[in-house]
């Protein structure tokens, strides 16, 4: 019997969220700072086990979305462009986090208070 996964794409070799998973969920965000604009989408997965390996449900939540076109320099020197980056979700957070995320995506401090790797997004 083999234990190894079946994945003839290689994407097991791509972003993988799983070492993030708070108990079975997993929250990620995408983000992508141009010259031009700013554009942040935060998700959640759960966590399956196949073959003793965890994974990560390949559908998607969106919890959020921000988009600006043309920034403000001063502001937009303070992303960092991430693309796919896990986000570490404190357990006691995570049902304030999903409650808030979509109105207080632009809001710095409160989202310092909820991803603890925050700096890791935004230079704080």
């Amino acid at each position: 019997m083999n234990d190894e996964i079946f994945d003839p794409e290689g994407l097991a070799e791509k972003f993988d969220p799983c070492p993030y998973a708070v108990s079975n969920t997993v929250y990620f965000m995408n983000q992508w700072v141009e010259e031009n604009s700013i554009d942040q989408t935060v998700y959640k997965t759960e966590i399956f086990h196949y073959k003793k390996q965890p994974l990560c449900d390949p559908n998607y939540e969106q919890l959020a979305n921000y988009s600006t076109d043309d920034p403000e320099e001063s502001e937009k020197e303070l992303y960092r462009n991430t693309g796919y980056i896990g986000l570490t979700i404190p357990p006691e957070k995570c049902s304030s986090f999903e409650a808030g995320i979509q109105a207080e995506i632009h809001n710095h401090e409160w989202m310092a208070e909820h991803i603890s790797n925050y700096h890791e997004l935004y230079r704080i």
